[in-house]
């Protein structure tokens, strides 16, 4: 089975547990995979489905990563986005609409919050993102912002979130953030 008939089995409910990866998957806009290959399963929280997405390849602990969509049904450009995360190293649970998270998530990340591109939380420090309206792909900037946050402040990788909230700033970027 492809990849993406994997996933559309699973996100069908045809194959139960049923894991989809890739050694390298091919993403939408633009979006670079990372160097982990990417699996997917369904699980039920209060009643409605969340997509997990993971590095398949279990070679050590990832970071777990709520992304919430604020509609009931996340757009295709939201799944893009945690397979980009995943793919880069992050388990990510993608949420839509008032299904519950996990608690043992150490980030959530809001996709399409009022007025902003993105906003996150993570270990006591949040950041919230606003693009300039126009042509724009903002869903490879968002894919983007998410993992220099996530990699700042979970993995404790360069910039710093003050760093990284200069340089989205210089870019033309609204930011405000807890550093």
């Amino acid at each position: 089975m492809s990849w993406w008939g994997g996933v559309l089995a699973a996100a069908l409910g045809l194959c139960p547990g049923v894991v989809a990866a890739s050694q390298s998957p091919s993403l939408t806009h633009a979006l670079r995979p990372g160097r982990h290959e990417v699996g997917m399963r369904l699980e039920t929280r209060g009643g409605r489905a969340v997509s997990v997405w993971y590095p398949a390849a279990d070679t050590g602990r990832f970071p777990l990563v709520l992304l919430r969509a604020v509609s009931d049904a996340a757009p295709p450009s939201d799944t893009a986005t945690a397979v980009f995360l995943a793919s880069h190293g992050f388990v990510v649970m993608l949420a839509a609409g008032a299904a519950r998270g996990d608690a043992r998530a150490q980030a959530e990340v809001e996709l399409h919050p009022a007025n902003a591109l993105v906003s996150g939380r993570a270990g006591g420090r949040w950041l919230s993102v606003t693009a300039p309206s126009g042509p724009s792909d903002h869903v490879r900037l968002r894919g983007a912002v998410i993992r220099a946050f996530l990699d700042s402040v979970l993995r404790g990788l360069p910039p710093s979130l003050a760093d990284l909230a200069r340089r989205l700033t210089r870019a033309g970027l609204v930011v405000h953030s807890s550093s």
